[in-house]
């Protein structure tokens, strides 16, 4: 009667064993796939980061390419006065900063440079007989208007001059002219370039619809696109 109690938590005893056997594998195969599991979304997140770098590489390598053409184009159109290479560089930045920032209302390359082959030649030492400075032609008082925002508070001819200086200022107000031509329904880059030439004109003398003002002071407008025209096409 003794052995068969003994043997009777013999086969407890095993099954016991059996059934916690079975739980630990159960756990140790579940844990395995939660381990398979986290394994593969780690795989799917660096396959996403690297879909992104990829997108990445590929837009940094058009931008690239877009920013070389535009400094040899730059560096071949100056002539006698020739910017630094250092002068160049930054104001070959400066212009593709602000055309991939302006994207949206239509501001490239071709059209920058149009602008200035038709303001001043791509000579940085121009002053006209309108006092109009630099690359792109920028008078005293809008000049003024946006040293500021470059935290320069103060206007000399030597700061009137600077490339860069004069390059960011004068893409500033290209592309607030460009906003106030959008917000009132002209979508001209012959306006706009008008009304830029004609700083200190009213915009609504250019802008406006009287068929006067539409063709009075468009000519440097039009130069400037038939310019833009020749740069885009090299």
């Amino acid at each position: 009667m003794r052995f068969l109690k003994i043997s009777e938590k013999g086969r407890l005893r095993r099954a016991l064993l059996k059934t916690a056997a079975s739980l630990l594998l159960g756990l140790s195969i579940g844990y395995s796939m939660l381990l398979c599991f986290k394994s593969f979304l780690n795989i799917l997140d660096r396959i996403n980061l690297l879909e992104r770098h990829l997108t990445l590489l590929e837009k940094n390598r058009s931008e690239m390419a877009r920013y070389l053409e535009l400094l040899t184009k730059i560096e071949s159109k100056q002539g006698r006065n020739k910017m630094t290479n250092e002068r160049t560089v930054a104001v070959t930045q400066a212009i593709m900063e602000a055309c991939l920032l302006n994207a949206d209302i239509g501001l490239t390359e071709d059209i920058v440079g149009g602008l200035v082959d038709a303001e001043s030649g791509w000579n940085w030492r121009a002053k006209s007989n309108k006092n109009a400075y630099g690359l792109f032609q920028v008078i005293r008082p809008t000049m003024m208007t946006y040293l500021p925002k470059l935290g320069i508070n103060m206007w000399t001819e030597e700061i009137a001059f600077d490339p860069l200086l004069n390059t960011k200022c004068g893409l500033m107000y290209l592309v607030d002219l460009r906003k106030m031509a959008l917000a009132d329904g002209n979508d001209s880059w012959v306006d706009v370039i008008s009304a830029y030439e004609r700083s200190e004109a009213l915009l609504a003398e250019i802008f406006n619809d009287s068929k006067k003002n539409r063709t009075s002071g468009l000519e440097h407008g039009k130069k400037a696109m038939r310019l833009a025209k020749k740069w885009r096409e090299g």
